[in-house]
């Protein structure tokens, strides 16, 4: 269950494939400098991890399963 604060509604700005993966870039509607590389993040019910950050956003990998179940 997730318990953290939700802090904003973010902007998904690219999915990319990655074999049965995929990669998901979101802008968020905070300052970029505040995500952090493993930090959790809710996206539409499914826990996900940060693994970058970028200009456009953060990423997120997105395992076949998540994919398949949300």
């Amino acid at each position: 269950m997730f318990t953290g604060l939700v802090e904003g509604t973010g902007e998904i700005k690219r999915l990319t494939a990655k074999g049965p993966d995929a990669v998901l870039t979101v802008r968020p509607p905070w300052d970029l400098s505040e995500a952090v590389l493993g930090e959790s993040v809710a996206v539409s019910g499914a826990c996900l991890t940060v693994t970058g950050v970028e200009k456009e956003g953060f990423s997120l990998d997105v395992s076949a399963e998540t994919l398949s179940r949300t």
